[in-house]
């Protein structure tokens, strides 16, 4: 079983769930330091002058017609500064000031990682690309190379020498171009074949790393589900009770490691807890029955209690003249 402290694997490796903590950077659920400064109150607007204000002009002239000025809006109050703001996380109060910057930390990242994805995908569209391109010129080299074949003046025979000097000439430069067109095709069909061999562990190599990309995302999700898995210790106990269960249901360690879907781990933890109660639940069933009887206890005989319990019962109801005074008062004087 992988730690959280071992080194990432290989890229030749296999990858699993329990060697993901090695994956995801330390500081991808960890708030950031609180670097920002606190910016200046800006400053309240001067109050606009009061416009001056026409004399009315003399006479019976009728008064003109004025537009009923809109209700002001009332003031925002201003945030107050007094301390600073913090809320609560798990059951710690973090400042506001960090919870906003390790969201901010942590929207870059996701918006880094899918910047990456994005260029990846590009990539992975032109190599594809490539890859197809090189298979079809591997075709047409094969291609070439059969009917050139098929073609291929025969050698020609020495003793031709004898007898036909210029057709012995004819026939070896015929016969030597056609093998040296044969060698180009080779050469062309081999460079191909490297080219393919070079863009395979390409898409190798890509394949791992989206497939790394995909564990440490899935274990991203399982430590904001698991806040435990978030330290060494944690990790190892809650891989242990992964397997733990797991062994219960006929799967091996190697099995529980090597799953990479976070709602599997999920559903082994909840497995892993369940038994747990049930192996419990026998004691304290055994603790429960072993436990003495519980007893009422006995209640007083009406008229047996002193005088100056009753003195206190008649003083409680003179003074509070409640149903429970005159009941506690007629308890022993009614039923007596």
């Amino acid at each position: 079983m992988s730690d959280a402290n071992t080194s990432a694997p290989a890229e030749t490796g296999e990858l699993d769930m329990s060697a993901a903590a090695d994956l995801v950077p330390d500081d991808a659920f960890e708030l950031a330091e609180d670097s920002s400064e606190e910016h200046p109150e800006g400053g309240t607007e001067p109050a606009a002058e009061e416009a001056p204000t026409e004399e009315e002009p003399e006479g019976d002239l009728p008064p003109e017609p004025t537009e009923e000025e809109p209700p002001a809006e009332p003031e925002q109050p201003e945030p107050t500064t007094d301390g600073p703001q913090t809320v609560v996380i798990d059951g710690k109060a973090i400042p506001l000031q960090e919870v906003q910057n390790g969201y901010l930390r942590q929207a870059d990242y996701t918006r880094k990682t899918q910047e990456v994805a994005a260029e990846r995908q590009a990539l992975q569209a032109e190599r594809t690309t490539v890859t197809n391109d090189r298979q079809q010129l591997a075709s047409i080299l094969d291609l070439a190379t059969d009917i050139v074949k098929a073609h291929l003046p025969p050698e020609p025979d020495p003793a031709l020498i004898d007898t036909d000097v210029v057709g012995y000439m004819q026939q070896d430069r015929a016969y030597k171009a056609a093998m040296a067109e044969l060698q180009k095709l080779a050469d062309a069909r081999k460079t191909a074949n490297a080219g393919s061999e070079q863009e395979r562990q390409a898409a190798d190599e890509q394949a791992q790393t989206a497939q790394r990309d995909a564990i440490a995302n899935e274990y991203r999700t399982l430590q904001s589900k698991v806040p435990e898995l978030r330290t060494p210790e944690g990790h190892k106990a809650f891989f242990a009770r992964a397997e733990a269960a797991g062994a219960h249901y006929g799967l091996s360690p190697q099995d529980v490691q090597g799953i990479q879907d976070h709602r599997a781990l999920l559903v082994l933890s909840d497995a892993a807890k369940w038994r747990e109660l049930q192996a419990k639940k026998p004691a304290a069933v055994q603790r429960a029955q072993a436990a003495p009887p519980i007893r009422a206890a006995a209640r007083q005989a009406p008229g047996t209690r002193s005088a100056d319990a009753v003195a206190s019962a008649r003083a409680r109801l003179e003074r509070d003249g409640s149903i429970e005074a005159a009941a506690d008062l007629l308890d022993d004087s009614l039923f007596s």
